[in-house]
């Protein structure tokens, strides 16, 4: 299998590897686990009925919410962020903050690398930015997994991920 993740920086590398696991996981979970499908009835309303896989057939396992790194580099003291920095943008840049957010805005994590401290207000304007970001990410995602003639086999041992090519920018990702 050809696997080529290609970039003008090694900057995204680890939001490009997140990405590449949470397609493999979201399609592993479409094409792989399955959950018997149940109804609720009864007089009461309180009778659970779990059907055989004969009778009606399973429903595949959703994933609701997916975390999403989002990187911001900040300049001097903070006065300047920038979102999803080039290479020549982190060469000069003062500090980052990655934030792992899900469409929602749930932060399920925050790094902070390099500089001085941040001021809250920074740092609350970049969590309230990362949802609209990954919210982005998330639907380019599911369209992707949903269309199986992206996610294609070769020879019926290697998945070939392939990206729209809207989705890619000039130090993004380009899986050939």
């Amino acid at each position: 299998m050809d696997r080529r993740m290609e970039t003008s920086t090694a900057s995204n590398m680890p939001q490009g590897i997140s990405l590449m696991q949470l397609i493999s996981l979201h399609w592993q979970l479409l094409s792989t686990f399955w959950r018997p499908e149940c109804t609720v009835g009864g007089d009461d309303g309180q009778q659970v009925t779990v059907h055989d896989p004969e009778v009606r057939d399973p429903l595949p396992l959703t994933i609701h919410h997916m975390p999403i790194a989002v990187t911001f580099a900040y300049f001097g003291e903070g006065n300047i962020v920038v979102l999803d920095p080039t290479y020549k943008e982190e060469a000069v840049m003062g500090g980052r903050m990655t934030a792992i957010v899900n469409s929602n805005g749930d932060v399920c994590a925050i790094q902070k690398a390099g500089g001085e401290g941040l001021m809250s207000s920074v740092t609350m304007q970049c969590l309230r930015i990362a949802p609209v970001k990954v919210a982005d990410i998330t639907s380019k995602i599911k369209k992707a997994v949903s269309n199986p003639l992206r996610l294609m086999t070769r020879r019926g041992a290697h998945v070939l991920i392939w990206f729209p090519t809207k989705f890619k920018s000039k130090h993004a990702y380009d899986v050939k």
